[in-house]
């Protein structure tokens, strides 16, 4: 044992403490005894599964199937990004498209996703706009990004960041995702900007507008910061 260090232990969790420099670091371990993530407690973590199903089902308990490197631990400001508990905080509507408001469908597919076991299905009929969006408290003077995961089968399907500041009502909007049919893959689009000084909240939306049928959203992300990181699990 390193005699510079100090240990301290929890539940599947263990923190090593530099005596001299003061910096930790954390280590959580699986039931079996395995590293699954570290952290620096500067922000920066690597992350190991140990997977023994399908094409790994040989392998050795103690082995880690899918092992990163450490980079930045990325907080999601969004509840429920994965659309994966129902949470009443994302808001389903329709909205004025030339004048005319159509009613849209709102779904959690259970027969497609990117992450987890569902993801947000959105249908509109033609010249019809429907949206899911969440509203969420933000620091003005700061830069975020917005992403997800999107495919469509023909309407035009995107994500949308809108916040209102001098009287006036302010929106961005990703690129349009690639339309592929039901079947196709999906994508990740983002779009980026930065609250005014003075604006404390942002409302986060995923939209469907113009042809007639479906667009699917997943892994949908808001993060501090003008670059798009990896997807928090």
């Amino acid at each position: 044992m390193n005699e510079s260090e100090a240990y301290e232990y929890g539940s599947r969790v263990t923190e090593t403490v530099d005596q001299q420099t003061g910096k930790r670091k954390r280590y959580h371990f699986n039931d079996d005894g395995n590293t699954v993530s570290a952290d620096d407690g500067l922000g920066y973590a690597a992350y190991a599964r140990y997977e023994r199903t399908g094409s790994n089902a040989d392998t050795p308990v103690n082995h880690a199937t899918t092992l990163t490197h450490a980079r930045k631990a990325v907080t999601n400001l969004l509840t429920d990004g994965s659309a994966e508990l129902g949470s009443a905080v994302w808001v389903t509507g329709n909205e004025p498209n030339n004048g005319t408001v159509k009613a849209g469908t709102f779904t959690r597919d259970q027969t497609t996703c990117k992450y987890g076991l569902v993801s947000w299905k959105i249908g509109i009929a033609a010249s019809g706009k429907s949206s899911v969006k969440q509203t969420v408290n933000l620091t003005g003077g700061r830069s975020y990004t917005l992403s997800a995961w999107i495919k469509s089968d023909g309407p035009k399907t995107y994500v949308r960041a809108k916040y209102t500041a001098g009287g006036a009502t302010h929106e961005a909007q990703s690129d349009p995702a690639h339309v592929e049919g039901t079947a196709g893959a999906y994508r990740r689009y983002a779009v980026s900007v930065t609250i005014p000084a003075g604006v404390s909240t942002a409302e986060c939306a995923l939209v469907c507008e113009g042809t007639s049928g479906s667009g699917w959203f997943d892994g949908i992300q808001l993060e501090e910061g003008l670059t798009l990181n990896t997807k928090r699990l």
